[in-house]
C-alpha cells in the first residue's frame, strides 16, 4: 500500500510529479510560440547559424522535454528520464554559462519566454531542477523506494492527489524563494516590524 511506504518512497515520488509539471509547463509554454523559441535557441550562439539546424533543435528540446514530463507522469523508464532531464538542465546551465562569460545579455527561453534576460538567477533556478534531479536519482537507489508508476495509484488515487498536492507546494515554494523581489519583501518586513 502506497500511503503505508517510507518517507522516502514519498518523497521521490513527490518529486517526480514536480519534475513531470515543470517539463509539462516548460513544453506547453514553448509550444504557444514555437517560432519565438526557435529564436531564442538561435540567439546563444551555440548552433550553426542554419535555420533548419535551429529549428531542428528546438523541436527536438521540446520533444525530448515531452517524453521526460511523460515518462515522470507514468513512471516509465524513470532511470532513463532522470538522467536525460540531468543532461538536459546541465547543457541548458553551460549554455547560459557560456553566454554569460561572453557579456551577452540574451532572452533565457527559459519556459518559452523570451523576456526574461539570463541571469545569475537562470543559473539558481537550472541548479535548483538539477538538484531535484540529483535528489530523485539518490532517493531510487534506495532499496526502501520504488518507483512509482500511473498503474501503482490506480488503486489509490487519493495518493496520487495527496503526493501531486505536496508537489505543488513544493514546486510553488521554489518558485517562489526564486524572486528575488519576494524574498526581499519579506526581509524588509521582518526588519521592519516594531519590536
Amino acid at each position: 500500500m502506497l500511503r503505508d511506504a517510507s518517507a522516502a518512497q514519498h518523497v521521490a515520488y513527490a518529486l517526480q510529479l514536480a519534475l513531470c509539471g515543470v517539463f509539462v509547463a516548460s513544453v506547453a509554454l514553448k509550444l504557444r510560440r514555437p517560432g519565438a523559441f526557435a529564436r531564442n535557441v538561435a540567439d546563444y550562439g551555440l548552433l550553426p547559424r542554419s535555420r533548419a539546424v535551429v529549428v531542428a533543435a528546438a523541436a527536438t528540446i521540446v520533444a525530448v522535454e515531452a517524453l521526460l514530463a511523460l515518462a515522470f507522469f507514468v513512471g516509465a523508464i524513470l532511470e532513463v528520464a532522470v538522467a536525460v532531464a540531468a543532461f538536459m538542465l546541465l547543457a541548458f546551465g553551460a549554455g547560459i554559462q557560456i553566454n554569460l562569460r561572453r557579456g551577452r545579455t540574451i532572452p533565457c527561453g527559459c519556459f518559452g519566454n523570451d523576456a526574461e534576460l539570463i541571469s545569475g538567477h537562470s543559473l539558481v533556478r537550472i541548479a535548483l531542477l538539477l538538484g531535484a534531479v540529483c535528489t530523485l536519482a539518490v532517493l531510487l537507489a534506495l532499496p526502501a523506494v520504488h518507483v512509482v508508476t500511473v498503474s501503482d495509484v490506480m488503486d489509490e488515487p487519493e495518493y496520487l492527489i495527496e503526493a501531486g498536492g505536496i508537489a505543488v507546494v513544493l514546486g510553488l515554494a521554489a518558485l517562489w524563494s526564486l524572486n528575488a523581489r519576494s524574498v526581499a519583501a519579506v526581509a524588509d518586513a521582518l526588519r521592519n516590524q516594531p519590536s
